[in-house]
């Protein structure tokens, strides 16, 4: 089952991204002001704490506790549908809202030059460029924990027998794919992103 469940998240994933396309094109603020403010809060925080240590830990913590958060869900009645569309949503956002409309969310308000405005929104660039350990290792953990929170949201529904001893196994399968999966996509995020990074020029 958990591979029918799988592809179902992968599914409903598509249609959050299908619905980030309406919300861009309608440029309704308080849907993309949250993941870009995400986004900004995320590349700042790395420009501030530019050291290996941190960066992993903010990536693999970060996005630990959204699955935790995710795998949770579960518990409660079709929430799993919700976030799994919300996590398409945001995601597509990110990758849609274009570079012009980035600036004013980010600077809305904010008297700066140019030059500096470009060279923020660039930061950006930080997140794509490990887009290779986010789509093949990171998605697959995420989808890994939706999936299993559908399946455990299905017994939730059908008001099946839940012993405790099946939920240990989720939790289980939940260590081994996501959290696993998600500490080895940290670590080569945070290698391509430190590689990224431009050294500081003392003036």
């Amino acid at each position: 089952m958990i591979y029918k469940l799988f592809a179902f998240s992968v599914i409903l994933f598509g249609a959050g991204i299908l619905l980030a396309k309406w919300v861009v094109s309608k440029k309704i603020d308080f849907l993309i002001n949250i993941p870009i403010a995400l986004l900004k809060f995320a590349t700042g925080f790395i420009e501030r704490n530019p050291s290996f240590l941190r960066i992993f830990l903010f990536i693999f913590l970060f996005n630990s506790a959204n699955a935790v958060i995710y795998f949770f869900s579960g518990l409660v009645p079709y929430l799993p549908i919700i976030l799994n569309v919300w996590l398409g949503m945001n995601i597509g956002i990110v990758f849609m809202t274009p570079p012009e409309l980035k600036k004013e969310l980010f600077f809305k308000n904010q008297d700066i030059e140019e030059t500096e405005i470009n060279d923020d929104v660039g930061k950006g660039l930080i997140v794509l460029i490990a887009a290779f350990a986010f789509i093949v290792i990171e998605l697959f953990a995420i989808f890994f924990a939706i999936s299993l929170s559908h399946e455990i949201n299905i017994i939730v529904i059908k008001g099946m027998t839940f012993t405790t001893e099946r939920f240990n196994e989720f939790i289980k399968l939940f260590l081994q794919y996501t959290i696993v999966g998600l500490f080895i996509a940290a670590f080569i995020e945070t290698y391509l992103i430190k590689d990224s990074i431009p050294p500081k020029i003392s003036s």
